[in-house]
């Protein structure tokens, strides 16, 4: 133990050994007290760990906040790229995966030398099929046949005149029976017939050199003019309605009885030009999103067929996708922005208007892909696992 002699001795030693002044001060003799001696050793043992005053120390340090500063660069690179990169995702889900009609607008026509067979496409040729549909009463070979049925039947009709409601009933032909059980007077009583709407397929359709795996829709389909005695149990057969009823009226004075039915039918001929709109695999057609759509006619006419139907799910889509493109495009140019906002009143300029710029851009990509199809091939050949 180390021997202390005067006050200000005791307190030099203190302050070299890094312990508690006022322990030594205090008392010359507490320097023996097991305590003091306890808080010096606890001391210097902080003093050695903090000491890094050796240059293998510095160095190591350095390497250290080195490798962190790398890996949060790294970190806010990665973020950054999956927010524009998911931004452009969102967008494309929307206008090629959410609207059908639209997916089949953008896909690649596959007619065309030039197309990606990669991707979903429409292929336009003449159908061919080995087995005919087989409707039981409709006689011929037809590739399809869709049969839709009306039934004459009781309809309720609710009027109110001068605030008094009325109530009456009448006969029409319907695609649909209403339940007589809900009408408000008893007596008009409907039945349902037996004929119900069918749509019979045949087997191994082939579009030109194309096999199609099973067609989950039928679209633009031929409404034929039946012959005499091609439906079978048809009592009248008057344009393209074939009549199981003695009379072609259903009406309250006579006519067609309640419960008697007319029918219709839409067919695909063989030979017919069709338009099919899916995924090729070599020599075949197969789905795109679980649908294969199978038209009567040329692209356009499928096209036409499915129509515009906008759908507020598609606006979800855009929203979103353009709020992540607009973050990820402010987070890329942050750190340009931190360099440029120590330059004087430049600095102040670009930093106050850096948001109204980021959202302008993201809004110019956003309406370029929905409105321009910017890069919709390419991305949709990108994306085509994820939309499909």
């Amino acid at each position: 133990m180390t021997t202390i002699g005067p006050r200000v001795s005791q307190e030099l030693f203190c302050k070299k050994n890094q312990i508690f002044t006022g322990c030594c001060v205090r008392n010359a003799e507490s320097l023996r007290s097991p305590s003091c001696e306890l808080k010096t050793l606890f001391q210097r043992h902080e003093n050695d760990k903090l000491d890094l005053d050796s240059p293998d120390q510095q160095k190591d340090g350095n390497n250290s906040i080195a490798e962190l500063k790398l890996i949060r660069l790294s970190m806010s690179l990665f973020l950054k790229a999956i927010l524009f990169v998911g931004g452009l995702l969102v967008l494309v889900l929307g206008e090629a995966g959410v609207d059908i009609s639209t997916a089949i607008q953008n896909a690649p026509n596959i007619n065309d030398s030039d197309a990606d067979q990669r991707l979903p496409g429409t292929y336009t040729g003449s159908l061919t099929f080995d087995k005919p549909a087989s409707d039981p009463i409709l006689m011929g070979d037809y590739g399809i046949v869709q049969r839709h049925v009306q039934t004459c039947a009781w309809i309720e009709i609710k009027k109110q005149k001068k605030k008094v409601d009325t109530t009456s009933y009448e006969k029409s032909w319907v695609n649909t029976v209403p339940d007589s059980g809900t009408f408000a007077t008893r007596g008009y009583d409907n039945n349902d017939g037996q004929l119900k709407n069918t749509q019979t397929v045949g087997k191994r359709f082939k579009v030109s050199a194309f096999g199609l795996s099973e067609v989950t829709s039928f679209l633009s389909l031929e409404s034929i003019l039946p012959q005499a005695g091609q439906v079978l149990g048809a009592q009248l057969i008057e344009e393209q309605w074939a009549y199981f009823a003695a009379d072609k009226n259903c009406h309250n004075e006579g006519g067609a009885m309640v419960g008697d039915q007319r029918v219709r039918f839409e067919v695909i001929r063989t030979g017919d030009l069709v338009t099919a709109f899916g995924t090729i695999n070599k020599h075949r057609i197969g789905p795109s999103r679980g649908q294969l759509i199978l038209a009567r006619g040329p692209r356009d006419s499928l096209i036409s067929a499915l129509g515009k139907h906008p759908h507020e799910q598609r606006w979800r889509y855009r929203a979103l996708g353009g709020i992540l493109l607009w973050i990820a495009l402010y987070l890329i140019i942050s750190p340009v922005l931190k360099l440029v906002a120590s330059l004087p009143i430049v600095g102040t300029m670009v930093t106050s208007t850096s948001s109204g710029v980021t959202m302008t851009m993201a809004f110019c990509v956003t309406a370029g892909i929905i409105f321009m199809g910017w890069g919709m091939t390419f991305f949709t050949r990108l994306f085509a696992s994820l939309i499909e």
